[in-house]
């Protein structure tokens, strides 16, 4: 299997793998391993892995829609094989995605107002 897009955001590692002509997710829970076939995706599978790594992200950081079609956007032009990570700082939540044609970042900020 080849890697295409390595996701690591805090607890949550997911993984969309090409394994022949077939795209597997395979999520890292602890000690455990679930793996699934992506259904629907054909011979160009670009459109498939980013949607589920789209629809994933968004399930996992709470992403408003907006900001989804934007990453999404963004993810094809990046290209695979792509590692998107998460960074935590101060009043911050960083997001990195790091593409064979480049890299990109979202920023989320967080501010307390009283």
């Amino acid at each position: 299997m080849t890697s295409i897009v390595d996701v690591r955001l805090g607890d949550y590692h997911g993984e969309w793998a090409l394994d022949g002509s077939t795209v597997r997710y395979v999520e890292y829970i602890g000690g455990d391993v679930i793996e699934a076939e992506l259904e629907g995706c054909g011979e160009d599978y670009t459109d498939c892995v980013v949607e589920d790594v789209v629809k994933r992200l968004g399930d996992e950081l709470k992403l408003p829609r907006s900001v989804l079609g934007s990453v999404k956007a963004r993810l094809k032009v990046l290209g695979f094989p792509l590692v998107i990570t998460l960074r935590e700082e101060v009043n911050a939540s960083i997001i990195e995605f790091r593409g064979k044609n480049g890299s990109a970042q979202l920023i989320i900020r967080y501010q307390l107002i009283s």
